[in-house]
């Protein structure tokens, strides 16, 4: 159940993440692709970070992920701090706030990809309690 809920909150935040924080920093790049580097980073991220890191574990022990996964925490982290502070963006006064939810595509999606996500963790759930 905190795996939904956990990944419910990613994909709500995830939209508003990038339109507000990531086009507003994307210096020249164009819209298309700052928001492509940033999806095939996080894509290429999850395929390959479990993969080096069992290799790492394996040759090295377990231990010795955590050290290098922590640097790598700590060097964003820093990252992170040295960002400069962004524009706020000032909504218009005459927009209603919940206009998308007369979208029945909008919200046909949000159901879809809800019932997705349940799927997926109830099926890793039942795998992992079978055991």
């Amino acid at each position: 159940m905190g795996l939904l809920l956990y990944a419910l909150t990613v994909l709500a935040v995830l939209a508003p993440m990038n339109k507000i924080t990531l086009l507003a920093s994307r210096g020249d790049w164009s819209v298309g692709k700052a928001l492509t580097f940033i999806s095939a980073s996080y894509s290429v991220g999850a395929a390959f970070a479990p993969m080096v890191g069992g290799m790492i574990a394996e040759r090295t022990g377990l231990r010795s992920v955590y050290i290098i996964s922590t640097v790598i925490f700590v060097i964003s982290t820093t990252l992170i701090f040295l960002i400069r502070k962004q524009p706020v963006e000032q909504q218009e006064p005459n927009t209603k706030k919940f206009d998308m939810l007369r979208n029945n595509r909008f919200v046909l999606s949000l159901g879809l990809i809800a019932a997705i996500t349940f799927a997926t963790i109830t099926t890793a759930y039942l795998k992992l309690s079978s055991k």
